[in-house]
C-alpha cells in the first residue's frame, strides 16, 4: 500500500509475559523497520486512545473485544496462541465479524474456525524466537559450556485444582462423552480435539455431528484438552525425573510436583514467576530445551522456536509445521507415550557431544531462517495490507450503492 497505516497494539496482563514480549517485538518491527505508524498501549487505556484514527487495531488473544462494544469499521486482528475454543466467545458478540482477521499458530485451528463457526478471515502465524543478551554478548561460547543439561520452561498445572474443580456439574451424558474422547485423543494422538469429539457422537449413533460437537466443545472443550495435556506432560516429567534425569523448570506450581524422593531430588526450580525474558537466557544457557506440545497438530510452539533460536537442542514431540520446518536433523522427536525411548535419545545425546552440537547447529540455522521476527512480520504485513484493501473496498461498495439510491 503507498500510503502510511497507522496500527494500534492492545496490551494487557498475561502469564509470565510472553505473549506481551512477543506483540512488542512485531510492534517495533513494524514501526522501525517497515514505516507503519504504530500505537502501543494497554487495555486499561483503550477508551482514551481508541478514537484516533488507526486503520488496524491488534492484540493477542482477543483481549480487545472485551471493550470493543460496538462495530467501528476498522480492522481488528489478533492473534490465537491457544485453540480457538477458548477465546472466540470473546469475538463472536461482535456485530463486524467481517472486519476481524484470525492469526492461529496451527493450520488445524484455521479448519476449525471455518468449519465450526464460518469464520473465513484467518491466517497461518506460527511462533517466532529471537536471541537472548547472553547468546549476542557471547556469539563464540561454547555449547558444552552451557550451564543446565534439560530445560522445561512451562508452570505444573494440575488436575483437580486447576481444572477439574470448575467443571463439578459435568456429569450424564455430556461427561461420558468427555471421558470416551479423552480416552480415544490417548489413543490416537495425532487427531484434534474436535475431530475425536465428533468421532464419539458418531459412535453414539449422532448422524449430523457438526451443531451438537460444537455445543459439547463449548461446554467441556477445555475439561477434555487440558487432560490429555496434563497427562501427557506429568507422564514426561515424571519419567526422566525417575530416570535420574535432572529436570530444570520455572513456573507456577513445581514445588508440588515430586510424588517421591527421586523426583524431588531430579526436579530444579528456578522459581515460580521468572520473567520470559529470563527464561530466554536460561534457555540460552541449556544444552537441550524440552518441549511437550499442546494439543496442536499441525502448529508450532514458542519453546521450539525459541529454544531453536538460541542454540539448544529442541527435543519435542511431533507436529506436521515442526516436521515440515525443521525436518529430520533440526530437532529430536519423541513420542510421549514411550518415555523409555525419550530417556535413551536424551542419554544419547548427553554421550555423543558431537552429535548435539550439530543438532543445535542445525536447528538455530533453521529458525533463523524460517522463525525470526522478520518472517513473523512479513506474514503480518501482508495480511494487514489485505484486510484494509477488503474493507476500504466494502466501503466504496457501500458509498456505491447508497449513491445508487438517492
Amino acid at each position: 500500500m503507498d500510503r502510511q497505516i497507522k496500527v494500534l497494539f492492545v496490551f494487557t496482563a498475561n502469564q509470565y509475559n510472553v505473549l506481551n514480549e512477543m506483540l512488542w517485538k512485531l510492534a517495533d518491527c513494524l514501526e522501525r523497520k517497515h514505516g507503519f505508524l504504530v500505537g502501543k498501549h494497554r487495555l486499561d487505556d483503550y477508551e482514551k486512545i481508541c478514537g484516533y484514527e488507526w486503520d488496524v487495531v491488534f492484540c493477542g488473544q482477543a483481549i480487545e473485544f472485551s471493550k470493543l462494544q460496538k462495530a467501528d469499521g476498522r480492522v481488528h486482528m489478533t492473534w490465537f496462541v491457544d485453540h480457538p475454543r477458548y477465546l472466540l466467545p470473546r469475538i463472536l458478540p461482535y456485530e463486524q465479524k467481517e472486519n476481524v482477521w484470525i492469526g492461529c499458530v496451527d493450520r488445524r485451528h484455521m479448519a476449525f474456525l471455518k468449519k465450526y463457526y464460518g469464520i473465513r478471515n484467518t491466517f497461518f502465524a506460527p511462533h517466532f524466537g529471537w536471541k537472548a543478551k547472553k547468546l549476542l554478548a557471547e556469539p563464540n561460547a561454547s555449547y558444552q559450556d552451557r550451564k543446565y543439561g534439560l530445560f522445561f520452561p512451562a508452570s505444573n498445572v494440575r488436575w483437580e485444582e486447576d481444572v477439574a474443580c470448575r467443571y463439578p456439574g459435568l456429569t450424564g451424558a455430556l461427561r461420558t462423552i468427555a471421558e470416551e474422547t479423552i480416552r480415544l485423543l490417548l489413543e490416537h494422538t495425532e487427531i484434534p480435539l474436535e475431530e475425536a469429539m465428533e468421532a464419539v457422537l458418531t459412535r453414539y449413533g449422532e448422524t449430523e455431528v457438526l451443531e451438537l460437537s460444537r455445543e459439547c466443545l463449548e461446554a467441556a472443550g477445555e475439561y477434555i484438552d487440558f487432560y490429555v495435556r496434563i497427562y501427557a506432560r506429568n507422564k514426561v516429567i515424571r519419567a526422566l525425573l525417575n530416570a535420574g534425569i535432572t529436570v530444570t523448570v520455572c513456573g507456577r506450581n513445581w514445588s508440588e510436583f515430586p510424588e517421591n524422593e527421586t523426583e524431588r531430588a531430579h526436579l530444579q526450580i528456578l522459581g515460580e514467576e521468572l520473567p520470559y525474558e529470563e527464561a530466554i537466557e536460561v534457555m540460552a544457557d541449556s544444552k537441550v530445551v524440552l518441549n511437550v506440545m499442546p494439543w496442536f497438530k499441525d502448529g508450532s510452539h514458542e519453546r521450539i522456536a525459541m529454544g531453536s533460536m538460541n542454540g539448544a537442542v529442541c527435543v519435542t514431540d511431533a507436529s506436521e509445521y515442526v516436521s515440515e520446518v525443521w525436518g529430520k536433523t533440526g530437532v529430536v522427536y519423541y513420542d510421549w507415550r514411550k518415555p523409555d525411548e525419550l530417556i535413551e535419545k536424551l542419554r544419547a545425546l548427553s554421550e555423543d557431544k558431537t552429535e548435539a552440537e550439530r543438532i543445535a547447529a542445525e536447528g538455530q540455522r533453521i529458525a533463523e531462517e524460517n522463525v525470526s521476527i522478520d518472517n513473523f512480520a512479513e506474514e503480518i504485513i501482508k495480511q494487514i495490507e489485505a484486510a484494509c484493501e477488503k474493507v476500504a473496498e466494502g466501503r466504496k461498495k457501500v458509498e456505491r450503492i447508497f449513491d445508487t439510491d438517492l
